[in-house]
């Protein structure tokens, strides 16, 4: 008896032990799969909860209506076995129109419900897992199946690439949204010329607070100008501030699940060439309705009390995404803008906008934040100047269209920009509680911990919108007449005595229609300024071209006058080679200088005695008299040279070398055996039957013609024949009749 209840002892102990680790291997598959889940899906990405909330439902409620407890033989309040899993998804995930990538998320659904009832999470060596995996495979063919036919079938004009909403557009929506009354301007405005201004996602969007503003002042739009020494720093212009939204680490989940590799980001917008498209406006005017209504009560206490929230509690956006994104379905409707697909998705829009403007990649990156280098994570700078003039409606690489927009530089009303005392009257005329603020934020209980982003929001942030609130008030009164939060800005303005006072006994509405003839003198003045430097450039250019064309023409004319002296040079034999006689071939030897002094027998002056014309026999016969006298002089003997025909490469050439200058000189006795021209007698006698044919064609005696005469020969007659054959075509061809045979040339 002792033996067995000792071995009864050990069984039970065993026992225990093995229900202990079986407990505690379950409870670390419990840790490894909640881990696994938290990693997979953040908990502050809302939206995936609710889908897994969706997705539990409807698992439960399939087990509920088949009868878990009798067809899978569940325990009551459960629903987890190998068999339910196996038929939900062979009757009900099997028909899905998802692929593997999207139906994933129904087995961390499942294994969420395996971590509430303890049971070991779905793997590979789960009995349903096989048919998990052939489902999964299954769904995967019949996506690639369904979109290789919606491709076919699909009208190719729902997937044009450039079926995107066009800056005009935004435009036209605004103008509508902006003139609703009672506030509800405000539901879809702020997102749209923030998101477009700054390229954020929506999700980072309606994450930002009171707390994100910041006005970014050391981005000048024309870059900043270093001043030479002994010379002011210009660049302190408020014109050029930038709104800016610091995007903090942790409201870039949805872009960036590595957390070590997430740090606050700025974008920021300047204000926008057209006001209904300004980031800053439209914010100043938001404030300004939100802060004067009694329903707002803000405070800048640390703890505030049930009837305040809390300053960084404010948000940018008021409404959710499903109901941001509603509106703005119904704004472009309602505006005949064709809704495009993405719809709150603005960063594509401003991506196609910016690179189509020939912005390039790194460049457009520094709005986006995509980052994929160490550069580019921690060194490089947050903002473009190129890339936010381009979204605020400027070309920064046009010279026509650099940064300006008249309504900034209209000074405010009764010199209220150049009183500080004044100015911030009117700041705390605008916004009545500032002074209170500022108070709760200095005060023991004040948000200490985020005193420094408080100060820069009511110290700067505030003044700076007020000035824009009477800048671009001037255009929301004519633009916008039924807007709710330009009604409060003239009710302030010209109604409320403190307001009348700060004008100085103007009429805010009068003085707004002065700055707006203010504005269209600006705009004009810039336009004419701009066309009168192009025409200015114009002119400039035309001068240059003139003087081109002069230079040019002169250059041409000097280089043919030398080309021709040169040639006629060449047909005296004047090229000589240095010490001795050039021979028969022109291409060899030094070339004489050319210059303008040069005249009579050596020079390239183009008088009458230049020509060959047997009409002038006076200056032809001196001109022969003086070859005759070098010839006769043993001291300088000059012997024409006579190039082989086909040197001369064409009639037209031949002409123009005048080969037939030496025809005084050249007599029988240098022709004749022995004579010191006989090797080139046959090529003398096919240039003169050649030129015989080109003076009877030819209309008149004068050298032009001559020329002219050539050029119609070498095409119409001589087409691809040498000289050399077209002599030989002229003696031999019958339908001359014999004109220029042999006899005929050796006559002549």
């Amino acid at each position: 008896s002792n033996y067995i209840s000792i071995l009864y002892s050990c069984l039970l102990l065993m026992s225990l032990c093995a229900t202990m680790a079986n407990h505690e291997e379950l409870e670390q598959q419990r840790i490894a799969l909640q881990q696994q889940v938290h990693a997979l899906e953040p908990g502050e990405t809302t939206g995936s909860n609710k889908k897994y909330k969706q997705l539990i439902s409807k698992y439960k409620r399939y087990i509920d209506e088949e009868g878990g407890e009798d067809r899978f033989g569940l325990e009551p309040g459960r629903y987890i076995n190998d068999l339910a899993i196996k038929s939900f998804y062979l009757q009900k995930e099997s028909k899905r129109r998802a692929n593997r990538k999207t139906a994933r998320s129904t087995v961390l659904a499942l294994n969420q419900i395996c971590l509430e009832e303890g049971c070991s999470p779905l793997d590979e060596n789960s009995d349903a897992w096989e048919t998990i995996q052939t489902v999964l495979d299954s769904l995967d063919k019949n996506s690639e199946k369904r979109a290789k036919n919606e491709t076919i079938n699909k009208d190719i004009a729902e997937t044009n690439p450039t079926k995107i909403i066009s800056v005009e557009e935004i435009s036209k929506i605004l103008i509508q949204e902006l003139n609703q009354g009672n506030g509800k301007w405000q539901e879809t405005s702020l997102v749209w010329v923030i998101l477009s201004a700054t390229l954020v996602r929506w999700f980072s969007g309606s994450l930002l607070s009171l707390e994100h503003l910041y006005v970014y002042k050391d981005l000048p739009p024309s870059g900043t100008r270093v001043p030479h020494d002994l010379s002011p720093w210009e660049n302190n212009d408020d014109s050029g501030w930038v709104m800016s939204f610091l995007i903090p680490p942790n409201l870039q989940i949805k872009k960036n699940n590595k957390v070590s590799q997430r740090k606050t980001e700025l974008v920021g917008a300047y204000r926008h060439k057209r006001a209904e498209r300004c980031c800053a406006g439209i914010l100043a005017f938001s404030l300004l309705e939100r802060t004067n209504s009694k329903n707002m009560k803000i405070s800048f206490l640390k703890n505030p009390s049930n009837d305040y929230i809390t300053w960084r509690d404010v948000k940018l956006f008021e409404k959710s995404y499903s109901a941001t994104y509603d509106n703005m379905k119904d704004s472009m409707l309602k505006a005949e803008v064709p809704p495009w697909l993405k719809v709150t998705h603005l960063r594509k829009f401003g991506i196609a906008f910016l690179t189509a403007q020939g912005l390039t990649e790194g460049e457009v990156t520094t709005m986006t934040k995509h980052r994929d280098n160490n550069f580019t994570r921690s060194y490089r700078a947050e903002m473009c100047v190129q890339i936010a003039c381009t979204l605020a409606g400027f070309l920064p690489k046009e010279d026509d269209d650099k940064y300006f927009v008249p309504r900034a530089h209209i000074p405010l009303p009764n010199d209220l920009d150049n009183d500080k005392d004044r100015f911030l009257e009117l700041v705390n005329h605008m916004f009545p509680h500032l002074k209170d603020w500022k108070e709760e934020l200095e005060s023991a209980d004040g948000d200490k911990e985020h005193y420094e982003s408080a100060s820069h929001f009511l110290h700067v942030v505030i003044p700076w919108l007020t000035k824009i609130l009477i800048q671009d008030g001037v255009i929301w009164l004519k633009m916008f007449p039924s807007n709710s939060a330009k009604n409060v800005l003239v009710h302030k303005m010209t109604v409320d005595p403190k307001g009348v006072a700060l004008m100085g006994g103007l009429n805010y509405t009068q003085w707004a229609a002065n700055a707006r003839t203010q504005i269209k003198e600006m705009v004009n003045a810039r336009n004419l300024a701009v066309a009168s430097r192009d025409l200015s450039n114009q002119q400039i250019v035309q001068v240059l071209i003139q003087q081109h064309d002069l230079q040019m023409a002169a250059l041409k004319q000097t280089i043919n006058q030398q080309l021709e002296c040169f040639f006629r040079r060449l047909s005296h034999g004047q090229l000589l080679q240095q010490g001795g006689l050039l021979g028969n071939d022109p291409t060899h030897g030094a070339v004489p200088e050319l210059n303008d002094n040069d005249s009579g027998q050596h020079g390239c002056h183009d008088d009458a005695n230049t020509h060959v014309n047997n009409n002038e026999p006076t200056g032809r016969r001196d001109y022969g008299r003086t070859i005759h006298e070098a010839l006769n002089n043993a001291n300088d003997p000059i012997i024409p040279t006579i190039w082989q025909i086909n040197k001369y490469r064409s009639l037209e050439n031949l002409v123009f070398l005048k080969p037939l200058h030496h025809h005084d000189c050249v007599t029988t006795s240098l022709l004749r055996k022995g004579g010191p021209l006989h090797a080139q007698k046959d090529h003398w006698v096919k240039i003169k039957r050649i030129y015989n044919r080109i003076m009877d064609h030819k209309v008149d005696r004068s050298y032009e013609t001559s020329l002219q005469a050539a050029k119609d020969l070498d095409v119409n007659e001589r087409g691809l024949l040498s000289l050399n054959q077209y002599s030989d075509h002229l003696r031999n061809n019958t339908a001359f009749g014999g004109k220029y045979s042999g006899k005929r040339s050796r006559e002549g």
